[in-house]
C-alpha cells in the first residue's frame, strides 16, 4: 500500500514564501553584481579568506606610492638632463664662436664676442638654476632656492678680483683660485646646500640624484664662460693681443668642459634608464595584481547574466504554481 505524505495549507504557504524570498534575494544580488561588475560577497570569491585580497590591496597601495616617487624622480632627471644639455650647448657654441675670431686673429671682433660671452654666461647660470615643481635641481638639499647667484653678481665679484691683479698672469691665477673649491665660487656664486640630495630608493634600488652646481664639471663650464666674459677686463684685456689670448684660453677650457659635461649627462642618462626600468617593473606588477584582484572580486558577466535569467524563470514558475495552488479547492473541483 502506497503512503502519501502531505503538508497543510499553512505549511505550504510558509514554504512557498521561503522559496520566493530566497529566489528574490538571489535575483537582487545577481542584478547588483551585473550593474557593478563586482561580487557582493568578496569572501565568497576567496574561499571565505580575505587575507589574499588584503595583501593585494596593500601591495597596490605601495606600488602606487612608488609610482608617484618614480614620476617625480623621472621629471627631476629629465629636467636635469635638459639643463645640462642647454649648458653644454651654450658653451660649445661660445667656444666655436671664439675660435672663428682667434684662429686668424680678429681683434675688431673681440668686443662683440666678449659681449656675447656675458649673455652666454647668464644663459648657463639660468640653465643650472632650473627647477621642477619648485624644486631646484643643482642646489643639493636646499631645493627651495636657486643654486647660483645672479650672473651680474658673479661677474661683478670676478671683475673686482681681476682688476686688483697687477698682471695678466696674476689675473688668470686669481680667476682660477676664485673658481677652485673653497674660493669665491663657493662663498659668492653658489647659494645651495653643501649636502647633496639623497638617492631615491625604489624597489630596493637606489636612484642617485646627487649632482650639484659645485661639482667639478659645471664649475669648470662656468669658469670658462666667465673667463670669456672677462676677456676685456683689467689685465686680461689690456691689449688686443691680451684679449685674443684670453678668449683663446677660454675657448680651449670651454671645449674641455663640454667633454666633462658629456660624462655627467651620461650618468644622468643611466639614472633615467634605471627609472624607466623601475617604472616598467612597477606597471607590470600593478597590472598583475589588478588581474589577481579581479579574479577575487569581479564577476563573469556572461555566467552571472545566465544565472540571473535562470532565477527569473524559477521565480516566474513559482508565481505560476502558487496561483494554481491558490485555486485548488474542493468547490472548484466539484464544479
Amino acid at each position: 500500500m502506497m503512503t502519501f505524505t502531505t503538508i497543510g495549507d499553512l505549511a505550504q504557504g510558509f514554504q512557498t514564501r521561503r522559496q520566493n524570498n530566497a529566489l528574490t534575494r538571489e535575483l537582487n544580488r545577481l542584478t547588483e553584481e551585473l550593474s557593478t561588475g563586482r561580487r557582493t560577497d568578496i569572501k565568497g570569491g576567496a574561499s571565505g579568506d580575505r587575507s589574499p585580497l588584503a595583501a593585494i590591496e596593500r601591495e597596490l597601495v605601495t606600488l602606487k606610492s612608488e609610482g608617484f616617487a618614480l614620476t617625480e624622480a623621472g621629471q627631476f632627471a629629465t629636467i636635469l638632463q635638459s639643463a645640462l644639455e642647454r649648458t653644454q650647448g651654450t658653451l660649445t657654441t661660445l667656444a666655436n664662436n671664439i675660435f672663428t675670431i682667434v684662429a686668424p686673429a680678429q681683434p675688431a671682433m673681440a668686443s662683440r664676442v666678449i659681449a656675447e660671452s656675458r649673455s652666454d654666461f647668464a644663459a648657463m647660470v639660468g640653465a643650472l638654476n632650473s627647477d621642477v615643481a619648485g624644486r631646484r635641481l643643482l642646489a643639493g638639499t636646499a631645493t627651495d632656492g636657486p643654486a647660483l647667484a645672479a650672473p651680474d653678481t658673479i661677474l661683478a665679484a670676478l671683475e673686482t678680483v681681476v682688476n686688483a691683479a697687477p698682471t695678466r698672469a696674476d689675473a688668470l691665477a686669481a680667476v682660477d683660485a676664485w673658481f677652485a673649491p673653497g674660493g669665491g665660487y663657493d662663498t659668492v656664486a653658489y647659494l645651495g646646500s653643501a649636502t647633496a640630495l639623497a638617492p631615491v630608493r625604489i624597489g630596493g634600488e637606489d636612484i642617485p640624484q646627487n649632482i650639484r652646481a659645485t661639482d667639478a664639471e659645471p664649475r669648470a663650464a662656468l669658469a670658462a664662460a666667465a673667463l670669456a666674459a672677462l676677456a676685456g677686463t683689467g689685465p686680461l684685456g689690456a691689449t688686443d693681443t691680451d684679449r685674443i689670448d684670453t678668449l683663446r684660453l677660454a675657448a680651449e677650457r670651454g671645449l674641455a668642459a663640454t667633454d666633462a659635461l658629456t660624462q655627467v649627462r651620461a650618468r644622468v642618462g643611466t639614472t633615467e634608464n634605471a627609472l624607466e626600468r623601475a617604472e616598467t617593473r612597477n606597471a607590470s606588477r600593478t597590472a598583475a595584481l589588478q588581474l589577481a584582484r579581479a579574479e577575487l572580486t569581479d564577476i563573469d558577466p556572461f555566467a552571472t547574466a545566465t544565472r540571473a535569467q535562470e532565477v527569473q524563470v524559477q521565480l516566474e514558475s513559482l508565481y505560476t504554481l502558487t496561483a494554481r495552488l491558490s485555486r485548488l479547492t474542493l468547490t472548484e473541483f466539484l464544479r
